[in-house]
């Protein structure tokens, strides 16, 4: 019988723009996230402010040089473009027994940027500009 060699790149090879949510409760910018982000320098840091809409299942971030929320600091990603997200699911009671959770780029509401959990049909998608 002859051997069919698997390649990772039918799995790994996608343009779409996501952010996952592991079952460690790590929050994970992709390599197409990064890129979309303009992140270049693969050691700096990346600081933006989340947030959580648990109306339409959207984590959304806003970049510090554009929003100012005052007495709230940004969130970092290190090198490895990855963060602790166990204080966030706990706040928002986001369900992760199905992990990984994958949100995909929808657009912008106002100057946050938003990304839909996969599979779960927004009521305001619409009003979720490009």
């Amino acid at each position: 019988m002859p051997i069919e060699v698997y390649s990772d790149d039918d799995i790994r090879k996608t343009s779409d723009i996501i952010v996952t949510l592991d079952s460690s409760r790590r929050l994970y910018l992709s390599k197409q996230a990064q890129e979309f982000f303009g992140i270049k320098d693969t050691v700096a840091p990346f600081k933006v402010y989340l947030g959580y809409d648990s109306v339409n299942h959207r984590i959304c971030f806003a970049k510090p040089e554009i929003v100012k929320i005052p007495g709230k600091n940004p969130i970092t990603f290190g090198k490895f473009r990855f963060i602790s997200a166990r204080k966030f699911i706990d706040r928002f009671k986001i369900d992760i027994s199905n992990a990984p959770i994958h949100y995909e780029y929808v657009g912008k509401d106002g100057d946050w940027y938003c990304f839909q959990e996969r599979g779960f049909a927004a009521p305001d998608l619409e009003n979720i500009k490009g």
